[in-house]
């Protein structure tokens, strides 16, 4: 299963705060689980905003999850809670809803998944794409779900990247 983010370390936070980035949205995420690797810890994603009002959006979409949360920065008991979760001995591993390196991902992405987009555009849309045309992707996040932005024929799809993995 294809996991894009960075863990989320303690020293993040004062560089969050210095950016005004005060409100991180919690969230559980099953692409944190490594199946070789698997601790037993809680995978949580974190999502940073800027603003309450996108934070509270964010959170009204998962307020079924049972992990769904929001930390505010310059809440002390949010802050330590974090903390505590980043530690070592944790029972969580959270991950932070950024790329460290775009391009490099979008090149393993690519050679991945190639043969995965075309599969699921021959199969699940109207696209046609020639043998010789190339198809232009990028990758947005929503909510916590990860979405493939597939550019063909003047045409932008987003499809949600569990059905690129299963096609």
């Amino acid at each position: 299963m294809f996991q894009p983010f960075e863990k989320f370390h303690a020293q993040y936070i004062p560089g969050l705060i210095g950016l005004k980035k005060m409100y991180l949205v919690a969230q559980t995420y099953n692409r944190g689980f490594n199946h070789f690797n698997n601790e037993g810890k809680t995978n949580i994603l974190l999502t940073d905003y800027e603003d309450l009002v996108e934070a509270q959006k964010h959170y009204n979409e998962i307020k079924g999850d049972k992990y769904a949360w929001i930390f505010e920065l310059e809440n002390e008991k949010h802050k330590e809670k974090l903390i505590e979760m980043v530690n070592i001995n944790s029972k969580y591993a959270l991950y932070w809803a950024i790329v460290k390196d775009a391009k490099e991902m979008m090149k393993k992405l690519n050679l991945k998944y190639k043969d995965n987009v075309r599969r699921y555009i021959a199969s699940k849309t109207t696209l046609r794409i020639k043998a010789n045309e190339t198809l232009a992707t990028s990758l947005q996040v929503s909510f916590g779900e990860i979405y493939l932005v597939i550019k063909a024929n003047g045409k932008s799809i987003p499809v949600n990247f569990g059905d690129i993995e299963k096609a």
